[in-house]
């Protein structure tokens, strides 16, 4: 493990733990009221355990490339673009431009898709694991609720129990390793 990415894990630990804590208190509520406040208490669970799945993917990549690693998001980004003579497209305007893979460094917090597939490029995640994350990363998208075209009342223990399997596969990678 690279020398720097030892100091926050003890933290990210107890960050673990206490949010494992507040995923029982959650559940706890859920199991006294009925209706869409069990929801509201199973969907706050939801975004507990899917917080700890995106820490631990993020951890685990921290373990391999260090907090100066760099990973590729597989996008480019185009630089330098000059416009072309209208005689090439007179419809539309055409540009040439120079590009270049996008790279994000560990440290700037790379995006939770992002993460991902790096766990999965550097073979830190089998391809079931890799789209089980998938799973528990756009259920956790539903935060953006204006993103949403229903009302997003469908939180159950059922849901919650799939998605902490998961994060127990993951805890488990991250605390053998």
């Amino acid at each position: 493990m690279p020398s720097n990415a030892k100091p926050n894990e003890s933290i990210l630990r107890g960050n673990i733990e206490w949010h494992i804590e507040l995923i029982a208190v959650q559940i706890r509520h859920a199991e006294k009221v009925k209706g869409r406040a069990r929801s509201g208490y199973y969907k706050l669970a939801t975004l507990l355990v899917a917080s700890i799945v995106e820490a631990v993917v993020h951890a685990l990549l921290i373990r391999k490339l260090g907090i100066d690693g760099v990973i590729s998001t597989g996008d480019y980004e185009t630089y330098e673009c000059s416009l072309l003579p209208k005689t090439f497209c007179p419809q539309e305007d055409l540009v040439i431009c120079k590009r270049r893979s996008e790279n994000i460094q560990m440290r700037k917090n790379p995006d939770f898709a992002v993460l991902n597939r790096a766990c999965l490029k550097e073979k830190l995640l089998s391809e079931k694991l890799f789209k089980k994350v998938e799973s528990v990363r756009k259920i956790r998208n539903k935060i953006h609720i204006q993103g949403l075209d229903y009302i997003d009342r469908s939180y159950t223990k059922n849901n919650l129990v799939k998605l902490a399997d998961v994060m127990n596969s993951l805890l488990s990678l991250y605390y053998v390793s």
